[in-house]
């Protein structure tokens, strides 16, 4: 039997895609699963997003929308997901359209064979500007040397089970999905990776390498390494060596 899925998708001022990407979730969720809900948060939209998600959420009944009483930002969409998440199997999409919803297939495959717990969707090659580009490897780079665990493209959209939506996190910003995928590692949770392809974005404006989310990435990921170095990572050994079989 196939697994309950929901698909989730934050979502802020995206008038222009999100009618197509909510129509997208529920034709490929019904072609994956029995058991569907489709969670669009709403981050406080002021363009008129919100109005047509209303409209959608009353001729589809697989359709939850939540919105934001004020803007929390991406990660307080994260969070509110993890918290609403009703269903066996999270996928993790965007509503800018850079994903194919169709993705969910070779992600839950991935998830069934390992098996893992975690999939991350990995851009063979990002639809981004040359300093953006420059940003984005600098970042993954620095998580998978300071850490020592493969991130792959902590940015993108995920897979998860259960267990991996419940972990507690420290980050409040843009590190925080590299947090969490580190922390998954480092709890022995099976994570792994499937290569997408990434679309342009043909609407709206992305501010994912803005200087304020470069500095608060930095900030965080710092923060973090400290408290895993002194905290995190001796306890864990602690608990691995109190496991271990002895002879």
């Amino acid at each position: 039997m196939a697994e309950s899925i929901t698909i989730a998708i934050p979502a802020r001022n995206e008038k222009e895609n999100i009618e197509s990407v909510v129509l997208d979730a529920l034709r490929v969720g019904r072609q994956a699963t029995d058991d569907l809900e489709v969670i669009v948060v709403d981050d406080h939209s002021t363009d008129g997003t919100y109005e047509i998600l209303q409209a959608l959420a009353s001729q589809h009944h697989e359709l939850r929308v939540i919105r934001h009483p004020a803007h929390r930002g991406i990660v307080g969409a994260f969070k509110t997901i993890y918290e609403e998440t009703r269903k066996e199997l999270l996928f993790m999409n965007a509503s800018d359209r850079q994903w194919r919803m169709e993705e969910l297939f070779p992600m839950r495959e991935a998830l069934r064979q390992g098996p893992h717990d975690l999939v991350i969707a990995r851009r063979v090659e990002k639809r981004y500007t040359p300093f953006r580009k420059l940003v984005s490897a600098c970042y993954r780079i620095s998580c998978e040397t300071l850490f020592r665990v493969k991130v792959w493209d902590p940015g993108s959209i995920m897979m998860m089970r259960e267990p991996i939506r419940r972990i507690p996190v420290m980050s409040t910003g843009v590190f925080e999905p590299a947090e969490r995928v580190i922390r998954a590692h480092a709890m022995g949770y099976r994570v792994t990776k499937v290569d997408v392809e990434h679309l342009p974005r043909t609407s709206g404006r992305a501010t994912g390498a803005s200087w304020k989310n470069i500095r608060g990435a930095v900030r965080e990921l710092i923060t973090f390494y400290i408290y895993y170095r002194r905290e995190l990572a001796p306890r864990l050994r602690a608990s691995r060596e109190k496991t271990a079989p002895r002879d």
